[in-house]
This record gives structure tokens, C-alpha cells and sequence, in this order.
């Protein structure tokens, strides 16, 4: 998480839980170094990568993804496009209900 925002990961996880912190943008909070185009393959593996990440902060250990699923997920090369324009996915569509997140 510190690589994509360019920010220490745990600034992020306590905006998420105000009011407003899972409508923020994606494209507000990444490192604004990497500017993907709308709908490229840039911006589909940024994507999934976020998503990823969120998955390794969970609470809980048991729904954490094991390294070789990280792994696969990250060597795969195949992210799934994206459901929305990249310039409107917001936290909060990357990390569901945001259930057992660390807080």
C-alpha cells in the first residue's frame, strides 16, 4: 500500500474509517507519479493490485491470501478489466463492505 499511495499505509486505513473515506477516488490517493490512462491495461493492474492489498489487511488471518496466492495474482497478468471508468472507482469499490478491515 505505501508503494501505490506513496504513503504510509496505516494514514490510509484510518481515513478509510471516516465518514467519508470509502467514497475517496483511487485515483486521488495513488502516488500521483503513475498516472494509468482510463481503461488500459495500466490501470486494470493497479486496480486489482489495491484490491489485493486490501485483501492482506484483513483482521481476521484466515481471509488474508496465502504468499502463493499473492504471488499467482501478481505474475498472472491477466487483471480483470474494469467495471467502471478508472476515474471513478472509489476505495469502498475495491474493498467491499470494508468488513474485517484493521481499524
Amino acid at each position: 500500500m505505501e508503494i501505490i499511495t506513496g504513503r504510509h499505509p496505516g494514514d490510509l486505513i484510518s481515513e478509510l474509517w471516516t465518514p467519508n473515506g470509502q467514497q475517496m477516488l483511487l485515483k486521488d490517493v495513488i502516488d500521483q507519479c503513475f498516472k494509468p490512462q482510463r481503461r488500459n491495461k495500466e490501470a486494470e493492474q493497479l486496480v486489482a493490485t489495491t484490491k489485493l492489498a486490501f485483501t492482506c489487511l484483513h483482521s481476521n488471518p484466515q481471509f488474508r491470501p496465502t504468499m502463493q496466492q499473492v504471488y499467482q495474482a501478481l505474475t498472472s497478468g491477466r487483471p480483470s478489466p474494469l467495471p467502471k471508468s478508472y476515474s471513478t472507482i472509489s476505495l469502498g469499490d475495491l474493498i467491499g463492505d470494508g468488513h474485517g478491515m484493521r481499524g
